[in-house]
């Protein structure tokens, strides 16, 4: 399954999104499909003959594809205490693309 680099920032501080992926094994179908419509805003779906294979570019609702945190070392935090900021986020794109071959000699 795709794995993104999505942080959620809440009062226990960064939280990664694979967790939440991890967690939708335990949820029903209908919560499932709810969680990935939030989501996902659309899916286009092209055919290439010549390469044999399905092209899809997954529009998200959100910037998520590629974006992160990174660490900042302790003289660079900003503010003091519990609430020093520690990371910067850098935002990602809404945009990927999957191919995907087509494994049989059908035509």
């Amino acid at each position: 399954m795709y794995e993104s680099n999505v942080y959620e920032c809440n009062k226990n501080g960064v939280k990664t999104f694979g967790q939440e992926i991890t967690d939708l094994d335990t949820k029903s179908e209908e919560k499932k499909k709810a969680y990935i419509e939030g989501l996902v805003k659309q899916i286009d779906v092209q055919w290439n003959e010549s390469e044999r294979e399905h092209e899809l570019t997954l529009t998200f609702n959100l910037p998520i594809v590629n974006d992160g945190i990174t660490w900042r070392e302790i003289e660079n935090y900003e503010g003091h205490g519990r609430r020093a900021r520690r990371y910067d986020i850098y935002e990602g794109s809404t945009k990927t693309i999957l191919k995907a071959k087509k494994k049989d000699g059908r035509g």
